[in-house]
């Protein structure tokens, strides 16, 4: 006999204890403090306008700057070598709703097939020699292996996210969920090979290798593949938490170009569509207030 049990009434609303088949029922706090976050979201919808808010300062819009000469010098880099990317998820949603960064945000997002991800990578190694900038194709300790352009001896980076293509012409509700069903599968295979470690260089080469391997098994990529516009999906280099994983080629091309911190980047061709997918309600304040508050207080 188990001698406590912990479990969520039906409703949700309350929590019980059972302890030696003695029942304690308690309010659930997590329902109480749900109400009290989605009241204060919706709140704030009403009484601001989320496009119109202040940009961060102190300490965090320091690291914003600096985030941004990144961002500048890799735009540079890729105009001169005609290596075509784009701006993606949170500096998207920036660049569209802010005109440049979310005030609570500190790092860059960007976006490229994986082609031209390749060759931009060797590129890079030639390019950011003798700068303040390095190159890291994995975050120690965990088995993430999308490239960053760091600033020496600091955290501070734009993301290099690799876009690979699913051998289809057009993407639907239910082949979206096919191509996320493989990539989860890819994935936990992937991850049973390489769990969260600290990894040699050479194994980081290994692993890095290896992602199209676990790719082309489940299907998701096909060296044959002859469609020229294919489906697009993000790369399993880095596991993105949302379902929203693959997309039309026309969602991305051909690229269009959007304002952000006052100069003018690439975006997907159907930016707010893709934004969407991502983060559903995009045009109203997040529901999660931790993360508000974690960068918050890097402003001081």
């Amino acid at each position: 006999m188990k001698i406590l049990k912990k479990y969520l009434t039906d409703d949700f609303k309350h929590i019980v204890y059972e302890i030696l088949g003695i029942k304690i029922k308690l309010k659930n706090f997590h329902v109480s403090l749900y109400r009290t976050v989605t009241g204060a979201c919706k709140l704030f919808d009403y009484i601001a306008d989320i496009e119109n808010l202040p940009k961060a300062k102190g300490k965090l819009r320091n690291i914003q700057n600096q985030a941004f000469d990144i961002l500048k010098t890799l735009d540079n880099i890729c105009k001169r070598h005609q290596i075509n990317y784009w701006i993606d998820f949170g500096t998207l949603l920036g660049a569209v709703r802010h005109k440049g960064f979310i005030p609570w945000d500190d790092d860059i997002d960007i976006c490229i097939l994986r082609d031209e991800y390749e060759k931009l990578l060797q590129i890079l190694k030639q390019e950011l020699i003798n700068t303040n900038y390095c190159i890291s194709e994995n975050i120690s300790g965990y088995n993430i292996f999308n490239v960053k352009i760091l600033l020496k001896n600091q955290n501070i980076h734009v993301d290099i996210f690799p876009v690979d293509k699913y051998p289809a012409e057009i993407v639907n509700e239910n082949l979206n969920e096919l191509i996320y069903n493989k990539f989860e599968n890819a994935r936990k295979n992937f991850n049973k090979k390489y769990p969260n470690k600290v990894y040699s260089t050479s194994k980081i080469q290994q692993a890095i290798n290896d992602i199209k391997v676990f790719e082309e098994k489940e299907g998701l990529i096909s060296p044959n593949s002859k469609f020229n516009a294919p489906v697009l999906f993000y790369g399993m280099d880095y596991p993105h938490k949302w379902k929203y994983k693959s997309f039309n080629f026309s969602t991305i091309f051909p690229l269009q170009t959007l304002e952000f911190e006052g100069y003018i980047f690439p975006v997907p061709n159907k930016y707010e569509e893709h934004l969407s997918g991502i983060y559903g309600d995009w045009k109203s304040f997040p529901k999660n207030f931790e993360k508000i508050g974690y960068f918050w207080e890097k402003q001081h």
